[in-house]
């Protein structure tokens, strides 16, 4: 893997040389100081990864993630920042998939580079790696930020009932996480929950988060392209996150699988906008020979959109725990999957909303959900009495 570290400081670069030093035999490693010297390098090789700061002298730091994001999307950018306004993290966002405080210690940056080696061997394709790296925003409603206006005025409101109206919205779901687990709040365990998120983040700043991702989301003309409104989406997301959530007992688990099941899908929405070349093809032919999304894309692709969601919400920063079910979820129900897990439960969800025949337009299911699968997890005596819990999930969304 091919890193490149960008400082204008020399005496910074040398002391990331010598952090590094043990993995000089796996990873082959550029150090710049400054942008020009960075992007006479860029011209004569090719990076996964750029580590960068977010202060330079002949060009900002903010120009110089602009130029990569323009010109070299495949390669990930992490920043390195020593001060955190509320603007700044945001013009960051929209630009690094990963921010880390000055200064980074060793293991936090070793994690986020290794995190890009994960997430690229997870893609296994050139295409949806290039894709997916250039992929900044999810599709917002517009109306949340209204809404959401509307309700922090009124004298009685609770943080749960803000909670409720984010987890409505997968994208803004998807943000308040990102930047509850970013560096710049310093917390000591990972935030798997929209509560805890805006607990961490504040109201007075919640409004903020939503305003910018709605203005930048643009207005869901992907999702209209597949046959799928927004907000359709949104409330069936939210369906089937209701019931993954009251499949599991466990109420930190039953939180992981309730998140995880309203990102489930995101990466459909994002390949409506980022490749609908390549995913409005895999639409037809599931509709043409009646077999899952997910089967469609593998056979035309060779990945399919969990898997672009799931590296999406990775370099985004979401915990692996909500990831890992993200990207795992449309494999064979012959997996080495043993027992009732966060990811059996999200499965059984989604199938039992016939998440994927909804996208398909049609009234069943087409997952690969057999009975040797059901069986195997423990759910197949139940699973009549689990279909009359989809009417309840679908009335919460």
């Amino acid at each position: 893997m091919n890193v490149l570290f960008v400082n204008t400081n020399i005496s910074v670069l040398e002391g990331l040389e010598n952090l590094f030093y043990r993995m000089r035999a796996v990873w082959h490693m550029k150090f710049a100081a400054g942008s020009e010297q960075a992007l006479a390098l860029l011209e004569q090789d090719t990076f996964d990864v750029v580590v960068s700061d977010s202060q330079m002298s002949t060009m900002s730091g903010l120009e110089f993630l602009q130029c990569l994001r323009r010109n070299y999307p495949d390669s990930i950018r992490i920043v390195l920042t020593g001060e955190i306004t509320k603007t700044s993290l945001h013009n960051l966002f929209g630009l690094a998939h990963k921010i880390l405080s000055k200064p980074a210690k060793l293991g936090e940056l070793h994690s986020a580079i290794e995190r890009v080696v994960s997430m690229k061997n997870l893609l296994n394709n050139d295409v949806a790696y290039r894709a997916a790296a250039n992929i900044e925003r999810l599709p917002s409603a517009p109306k949340v930020y209204s809404e959401l206006l509307s309700l922090i005025q009124q004298e009685n409101f609770r943080l749960d009932d803000v909670a409720a109206l984010i987890e409505r919205d997968p994208a803004i779901a998807a943000r308040m996480l990102q930047i509850a687990n970013s560096s710049a709040y310093n917390l000591v365990r990972n935030v798997t929950s929209v509560r805890d998120a805006l607990a961490y983040i504040g109201l007075d700043e919640c409004p903020n988060i939503v305003l910018s991702s709605e203005m930048t989301a643009g207005d869901g003309e992907g999702a209209y392209l597949i046959g799928v409104s927004v907000e359709d989406y949104q409330r069936h997301s939210f369906a089937t996150a209701c019931l993954a959530g009251e499949l599991i007992d466990d109420k930190s688990r039953s939180r992981i699988a309730f998140i995880s099941a309203l990102l489930l899908h995101v990466g459909a929405m994002v390949m409506a906008t980022e490749l609908p070349g390549v995913i409005e093809p895999a639409f037809s032919l599931a509709k043409e020979e009646r077999i899952s999304l997910h089967s469609a894309e593998l056979k035309l692709n060779g990945f399919c959109h969990c898997e672009i969601g799931a590296y999406i919400l990775a370099m985004w920063g979401l915990p692996l725990s909500i990831v890992e079910v993200v990207a795992g979820q449309h494999k064979p129900s012959s997996s080495n999957e043993n027992g009732f897990t966060v990811t059996s439960a999200v499965r059984l969800a989604d199938y039992l909303c016939g998440t994927d025949g909804w996208l398909l337009g049609t009234e069943e299911s087409t997952l690969d959900v057999s009975v040797d699968y059901l069986r195997k997890i423990g759910f197949l005596g139940g699973l009549e009495g689990l279909k009359r819990c989809v009417s309840r999930a679908k009335q919460q969304g």
